[in-house]
Formats: structure tokens, C-alpha cells, sequence
């Protein structure tokens, strides 16, 4: 009896193991795609700065992507000596928040779905929309503190729905609002970088 019961546990302990051994795996595998991807972009960019370009400017449309970007464009100011610089919306979306009511408003919410209706209302079904407004027991967690830090979970953990915000907030005049004040900012941010020399970007004014 004793032998069968340290058989079992053996069996269970070794199909624990499988089970942690194999969602390490995929863990794995996920972090390798996105470090190709991170090497790819990098390389990308080592190519324009081989034809001739001195000066990148990475528009990123999407804040999960910001740690491979930046990694890429550290890559390439390395390898290539050029100047790039990568935009999560530092710049693009700097007043956006002004224009709406909803605080913590990040995800398929006032923002994002304002954003949709005036570019592809066809895509929003807003009868099925519900907000979902977190309020963390922190401030430093809040995504619209201004003494918030970043962090990192699942959507599903702080969300059942994927909403972090309102979207029944949201009208296609407040999207082609955002969209203009989004384009303005990425365009000034451009033109201010475009007829610097990357002596006059790099040159010390303190």
C-alpha cells in the first residue's frame, strides 16, 4: 500500500512539474518572439540609417509595445549612430486627457472609442457598452495620477470585461477632436526634430 500511495504522489508530482514546465515554456517562447521582433525592428532601422537617414522618429500606437521599442531604438542609436526616438503618446497624447470626463480612462473606453466612432463607426456597437472606471486603493496606481508609476497585469485582473474607462461617454465629435490634437502634436514634434543637426540634438544647454 505504502508503495502504490509513494507512486502516486510521485505521478502527481511529476504531472505538476509537466504542467509548470510547459507554461514556462510557452512563457518562453513568447518572450523570444518579442526580443526577434525587438531585433527585427532594430535591424530595420540599422537599414534606413544605411540609406542615408540620420534621424528616426518611432510613432508607437500602442503602450504594450513601449519596452520592445525602446529596446530597439537603443539597439539602433548603437549599432547605427543615429538619432530615434520612440512616442507613446509622451507627446501625441499629452492633452487628450483634458478632453474627456473620465478618470483612469485607458482602455476601450471614452477615449479609444470616441477615437473609433469618428474613424470607423461601423465598427462600434455602443448599445453594448458599460463603463468600467478602476479606482485603485493607491495613487500611485492610477493611470491618470500625475505621481503615478507604471505598472504591469493582465487586463482580465483588473477588468472582467477588458474596460478601463467609460465608452458610453464616448461621441465621434470628441474622437475627430482627439484625432486632431494628435496628428497637431505629432507634426509640431516632427518639425521641431527635422532641421536639427544631431550635433544641436545632442548639445548641452544647462
Amino acid at each position: 500500500m505504502r508503495s502504490i500511495l509513494r507512486i502516486a504522489v510521485v505521478l502527481l508530482l511529476a504531472s505538476g512539474f509537466r504542467r509548470v514546465a510547459r507554461r514556462v515554456t510557452r512563457q518562453g517562447f513568447r518572450v523570444l518572439a518579442e526580443v526577434n521582433a525587438s531585433i527585427q525592428e532594430a535591424v530595420t532601422g540599422i537599414s534606413v540609417a544605411k540609406n542615408g537617414i540620420k534621424k528616426l522618429v518611432i510613432i508607437n500606437g500602442h503602450g504594450g509595445n513601449a519596452p520592445s521599442l525602446n529596446f530597439a531604438a537603443q539597439r539602433i542609436n548603437q549599432d547605427a549612430r543615429i538619432f530615434v526616438c520612440v512616442d507613446t503618446g509622451e507627446t501625441s497624447d499629452v492633452d487628450v486627457d483634458s478632453m474627456i470626463e473620465t478618470p483612469n480612462d485607458v482602455h476601450a473606453g471614452e477615449i479609444e472609442t470616441s477615437t473609433t466612432l469618428a474613424l470607423r463607426p461601423d465598427a462600434v456597437r455602443m448599445h453594448l457598452a458599460r463603463p468600467s472606471v478602476p479606482n485603485f486603493s493607491s495613487e500611485y496606481l492610477n493611470f491618470s495620477s500625475t505621481k503615478g508609476v507604471a505598472w504591469f497585469a493582465r487586463t482580465k485582473r483588473i477588468s472582467r470585461r477588458g474596460v478601463l474607462g467609460d465608452p458610453t461617454r464616448a461621441t465621434a465629435e470628441k474622437g475627430r477632436l482627439m484625432w486632431d490634437r494628435i496628428v497637431s502634436n505629432l507634426v509640431k514634434l516632427v518639425e521641431d526634430l527635422k532641421d536639427l543637426s544631431l550635433d544641436e540634438i545632442h548639445e548641452r544647454r544647462y
